[in-house]
């Protein structure tokens, strides 16, 4: 019989032969892990993005459905706002009953990409609850106890909309005003999905608008107001979104 070449031995004992890698063998390994690696990260970056604008579009929704819920009860008129009212006197708060998740770390006012504020910055979230902190806003200016009936474009007329919270603003905004649609106000309505703010519109249904400026910036917020997409409230024209009666 032949003996196997592989075996040897070692005091007095038969022993196999140990493989082991070369450094070309493990450069590859890695150069194919890196590529996969490289493949794959955006793909699983991209399904969390959608899934948070997903997420997002969900409460803008409910927050349309109860503001619908609200007008049923109260003369066809939205929330009234009093802005630097006390809590019972803001818009979101007058809503609580048809909105009841409203409160909680990962409630309905919170889009999950709205960092600054779901971390509670300088108090827990039922502090910026009640501090007027949330993602969304409302154009109080506009729509303070406005009677919906009376609006002749629902579906064109911004209901609510994310509003800016980043620190790179020149001030911080309270989640009961949305921009009085001119850029002194500095409670603007800003996107947190790359260049897409989540809005809802006074006919209940929920969109993406897509800013014309540079995503995480100042002018992806301004870009919001930009005559092709919101336009501006004293623009009294077709691309007018904020005005209900124009």
């Amino acid at each position: 019989m032949k003996e196997l070449k592989s075996n040897f031995l070692i005091g007095g004992e038969k022993t196999m032969k140990k493989p082991f890698f070369t450094l070309i063998e493990l450069l590859v390994v890695i150069a194919i892990i890196a590529i996969l690696a490289s493949i794959l990260l955006p793909a699983l970056n991209q399904a969390r993005s959608k899934s948070k604008q997903t997420q997002c579009q969900g409460n803008a929704k409910e927050i349309m459905t109860g503001m619908m819920l609200y007008t049923t009860l109260y003369d066809d008129r939205l929330p009234t706002n009093v802005e630097g009212g006390s809590i019972g006197q803001i818009w979101y708060y007058l809503m609580k009953e048809e909105i009841p998740k409203g409160r909680g770390t990962t409630g309905t006012w919170w889009c999950p990409n709205d960092v600054r504020n779901l971390r509670g910055d300088g108090g827990t979230p039922a502090d910026m609850y009640s501090w007027g902190l949330v993602t969304y806003g409302f154009c109080g200016d506009l729509l303070s106890g406005y009677r919906i009936t009376r609006c002749r474009r629902p579906s064109k007329i911004v209901g609510t909309i994310e509003n800016n919270t980043v620190t790179s603003m020149p001030s911080n905004p309270r989640g009961m005003y949305v921009v009085k649609a001119h850029m002194i106000a500095g409670h603007w309505a800003f996107p947190y999905h790359g260049q897409f703010a989540t809005t809802g519109w006074l006919d209940g249904h929920v969109s993406a608008v897509k800013s014309s400026g540079q995503p995480y910036t100042r002018s992806a917020s301004e870009g919001l107001y930009a005559e092709n997409v919101l336009g501006t409230s004293h623009s009294p024209t077709p691309n007018n979104h904020w005005s209900p009666d124009l």
